[in-house]
């Protein structure tokens, strides 16, 4: 009886200490070789934090996750990452020749994700087609502005309907997948104002608000908020040219105005409307305002040089950290060229602001304090 009350114990204590785990089990082909990666999605890169040696066109991962996420299968000496969600369970990968037809096999989440691209990759190739005609439209000389308006329209109608509708379908159905975050935010977000995002992310499961990508949308959107036009402006510091640190707040406190720039060296758009900053800076630098640019690039010698070749005459920074930087997220800024105007005592009263606007903005705030 002893014995018995013994084996049961430790039958007890083993199931007690396993826990879930994944177990991934891949197959190549002849001419994939070397090193296998696991990654995990960070914002919309990835980031290696597993690795592995292809053996006799095999390859295995083990490990657990404590909520499931989007993660990614990269090889050494090819292009790519194949994106799949990862679940405390087992997976079955056959590697193809081209990383993005590989299959994954396995998990909750997986099949739902890769129904959604299969369709969205049909969908997106037949609105190839439609820009396609449209672009023919639109250069030729002898198109009717009806004509074009009507291709125009015609594209419109299909994201609505066709792609933009896919995506929202996968969205309603499939509101605890890791991957539902992904398809909000390339897909649809940009259709949507603040509120009508916040009420779709506040549908989501814990575990996908806590996801990598479902977190980072939780945070935009509380700091879309926060730094709304009317609320008091989110401080941050950079380092200058010369190395010194630089804090928003002590360009404000020493200044009537305070325009924000987000570029980077090698944002096209960015640079293409420095001549009409320029213009802005020197008829209203002496009446008191001041130009801070916040330089979203990644490496030091690209980001002085475009500073001297365009010659700056405001205040410049950078974390180089690109989109790392915490202006970023702060300002909840998703695409560069990005602004704001803040007046000296604090408040945002501008966002996005450019030619004209921006001027009128700053005489109208300027004839206020006259």
């Amino acid at each position: 009886m002893r014995y018995l009350i013994i084996i049961g114990l430790v039958i007890f204590l083993s199931s007690c200490s396993s826990k879930p785990a994944y177990h991934i089990q891949g197959v190549t082909n002849t001419k994939t070789k070397g090193k296998v990666y696991l990654n995990k999605q960070e914002g919309y890169k990835f980031k290696k934090i597993d690795s592995t040696t292809i053996k006799n066109n095999t390859f295995e991962f083990e490990g657990f996750v404590n909520i499931p996420d989007v993660y990614g299968l990269s090889f050494e000496g090819k292009n790519g990452v194949k994106r799949f969600c990862l679940e405390n369970t087992n997976y079955n990968i056959t590697i193809a020749d081209t990383i993005s037809k590989s299959k994954i096999a396995g998990g909750t989440f997986q099949p739902l994700m890769e129904s959604f691209t299969k369709k969205m990759r049909a969908i997106e190739a037949e609105e190839r087609d439609i820009v396609k005609q449209a672009r023919e439209i639109w250069r030729d000389e002898h198109a009717s502005e009806e004509d074009k308006k009507n291709v125009s329209n015609t594209l419109e109608t299909f994201r609505n309907n066709v792609k933009v509708a896919h995506a929202k379908t996968f969205i309603t159905e499939n509101k605890s997948s890791p991957f539902t975050p992904n398809v909000l935010n390339i897909y649809v977000r940009n259709y949507l104002d603040l509120n009508q995002l916040d009420s779709i992310y506040q549908t989501f499961t814990d575990n996908v608000k806590k996801s990598n990508l479902g977190s980072k949308l939780g945070k935009s959107i509380t700091n879309t908020r926060l730094s709304a036009v009317g609320n008091p402006f989110l401080d941050f510091s950079v380092l200058g040219v010369n190395g010194n640190q630089i804090k928003l707040s002590d360009i404000v406190k020493g200044n009537k105005l305070v325009f924000v720039d987000f570029w980077a060296s090698w944002c096209g758009p960015c640079r293409q409307i420095i001549p009409a900053l320029k213009e802005t800076y020197s008829k209203y630098h002496p009446q008191g305002l001041e130009m801070f640019a916040v330089s979203y690039d990644d490496d030091d010698e690209k980001w002085k040089k475009a500073i001297k070749d365009e010659n700056f005459a405001w205040i410049n920074g950078s974390n180089l950290k690109r989109w790392g930087c915490p202006s970023a997220s702060l300002y909840a800024i998703r695409g560069i060229p990005a602004n704001v105007l803040i007046t000296n005592d604090g408040t945002i009263v501008g966002k996005n602001l450019y030619g004209e606007a921006l001027n009128n903005k700053i005489e109208e705030f300027l004839k206020e304090k006259s």
